[in-house]
Formats: C-alpha cells, structure tokens, sequence
C-alpha cells in the first residue's frame, strides 16, 4: 500500500487508470496542477505527472525539478504519446520512467506494485544510530565512527551506506544498489562503478582498507555492512 499522487498537467489521467492503481489498497490522489501545486507532495510515496501529449515540457521539467529538491519519491510520466527527446530529458532531471497509455491499465498498476516491492526490500525502516561502531547523521551528511571520529560523506556514498545499515548483516545485491544509484544520479552503474564508490567509502570508514571491518565483498553478489 502506498500513496500516489497524479498530477494533471494537461488532459486527465483516464478512470480505469484510477482503479487500476486502487487495486492494491493504494490511496490515490487527483491533483490539479493549474490549482494546486504544493501539497501533494507531503505525505505521496509515488508521483506520476500527466501530461497527455506531451506538450507542456517546459512545466514538466519544472515541476520533477521541485520535487526533487523536496522529496525522494518515485516520479513517473504517463501520456498518449511519448516524444524520445522530451523522455530523454525527463529521464536525465531524475523520472524513474516515462509511460505511454496502453490498452491494459493493469500494466501501470504492476509497474507501481513491482516499484514499491523493490524499494520496500531496499530500504526498510531503521534505527540509523543503534550501533556504537557506526552512526550516521543524514542533516550532516556524515557518519561518526567509534563514537569519535566523524567524516563527511558525498550524496552517493551516504546513499549507499544508508542501505547497508538498514540490512545490516545481509547480503544487498548489485541490483539493488545499481537501482538506487540510478535514481539519485540518472545513470546506471555498473559493478565497477559501485565498487568505485565502496572503495572511497572504504578509505573514510576502515582503519584497515586491505582487510575491511565493515563493508564486506559478498562473493558475485554484492556487499553486505557488518556492524558488530
């Protein structure tokens, strides 16, 4: 279950899209984007913006820009027809996709499941400060270690890390981590991007990079965080 709002940039989103949404107990929001365009966003875990033809860009990229400095939730486009260059551009300010009405509704509706599913196993809720060895303050952009040395980390590698702490003790696959990179970045990478990024996090949080005590390698798979 989770919130989305809908916004109406031009045109209407189409009735059996609404109910196909519901179906899993998902509360749907109608917003009217020429009356309202601030409240939306409060309590919404997906944003899906309509825009039937795609011809308002200029407002489109607008508006992904605003939320994205608000709030770290999913962002879709929908419309009737897609323009490649306009998706481009949209895919670069930070979408998760852009959508093209279909006859089956229903494929939105699992598109939106399949999203939550992902992000729920990524990102379960947690207690960012219930170790001693690591914890990490996000305001600052930082993680403490020991209780006594505190360094700052870039956007990437807080992400990263935030998603090891919360699965601490299990494997998270590359997938996963690729996923969550793409969405803050708007590129995917590979591997050995990933790996570029634990290596930098691994010379700011290990006493010993050679033979690491926190960031583990989980052999083909990805990495895991070991916190005792």
């Amino acid at each position: 279950m989770c919130k989305i709002s809908v916004v109406n940039i031009s045109g209407a989103i189409k009735e059996p899209y609404i109910e196909a949404l519901q179906k899993d107990n998902n509360e749907v929001v109608l917003v009217d984007f020429s009356k309202d365009r601030s409240t939306f966003l409060s309590e919404a875990d997906v944003v899906i913006i309509y825009d039937e033809f795609q011809e308002r860009v200029s407002e489109t990229c607008k508006l992904i820009m605003s939320i994205k400095e608000k709030k770290n939730v999913f962002i879709w486009t929908l419309s009737r027809k897609l323009n490649e260059v306009n998706s481009l551009v949209y895919l670069e300010l930070g979408v998760n996709g852009n959508l093209k009405e279909c006859e089956n509704p229903t494929e939105l509706q699992l598109i939106i499941r399949n999203l939550v599913k992902r992000q729920n196993a990524a990102t379960p809720s947690a207690d960012l400060n219930y170790s001693k060895n690591l914890q990490i303050n996000e305001c600052n952009q930082s993680v403490t270690i020991y209780g006594k040395k505190e360094v700052s980390l870039t956007k990437l590698e807080l992400k990263i890390l935030l998603v090891l702490y919360r699965k601490a003790g299990r494997t998270v696959d590359y997938e996963i981590l690729s996923e969550i990179l793409w969405r803050e970045k708007g590129c995917d990478l590979n591997k050995a991007g990933i790996a570029n990024i634990i290596c930098h996090l691994r010379n700011k949080i290990e006493i010993d990079v050679k033979h690491p005590q926190f960031i583990l390698n989980v052999r083909s798979k990805g990495y895991m965080l070991r916190l005792s």
